[in-house]
C-alpha cells in the first residue's frame, strides 16, 4: 500500500471539516496541513508518510480534547508536540478579552493584534505507514 495515499484521506478530512464550537473572540478552531513528507526515491512505493498540522485552539476546546477528536476522526498515528499552550483555560479566556478591550480603546478599529496569533500554537506531526 502506498502510505501517501492513505495520508490524503487525512490531509482531506484536515482540510474538509471544521469543529462545532466557535466563539466571538476566536472564531472556530483552525488547522491546516503545513509539512509533508514521504518517500526516498522515485521508483519505491513509500511505506510511510508524514505530514504536521498546525492548529490554532479557540477557547472552547482543551489540547486534550482537540487531539481525541482527530484520534477518533483520523487513520494516521498522532503524535502532539506539546499541550503546554492552550486558549481554553478561564484565565485565558478573561485576559484575552481585557486584551482585546485594551487595544480598542488605545487604538479604536485596529485588529487587536491578529487575535488568532497571540492564543494557543500546537504542531501535530502526523505519520502514517503499512
Amino acid at each position: 500500500d502506498n502510505a501517501i495515499y492513505k495520508a490524503i484521506k487525512d490531509i482531506e478530512w484536515i482540510k474538509d471539516n471544521v469543529l462545532p464550537k466557535q466563539t466571538d473572540l476566536l472564531g472556530p478552531v483552525k488547522w491546516t496541513t503545513t509539512m509533508v513528507n514521504a518517500g526516498t526515491q522515485h521508483n519505491v512505493i513509500p511505506d510511510a508518510c508524514s505530514f504536521v498540522v498546525d492548529i490554532r485552539s479557540n477557547e472552547c476546546y482543551s489540547n486534550e480534547e482537540i487531539f481525541e477528536i482527530l484520534q477518533t476522526k483520523l487513520q494516521s498515528e498522532i503524535k502532539a508536540r506539546s499541550f503546554r499552550l492552550s486558549s481554553y483555560r478561564e484565565e485565558n479566556q478573561e485576559h484575552g478579552k481585557k486584551l482585546i478591550r485594551f487595544s480598542y480603546s488605545f487604538r479604536p478599529g485596529i485588529d487587536a493584534f491578529s487575535k488568532r496569533q497571540i492564543w494557543s500554537r500546537r504542531l501535530f506531526p502526523l505519520t502514517h505507514s503499512r
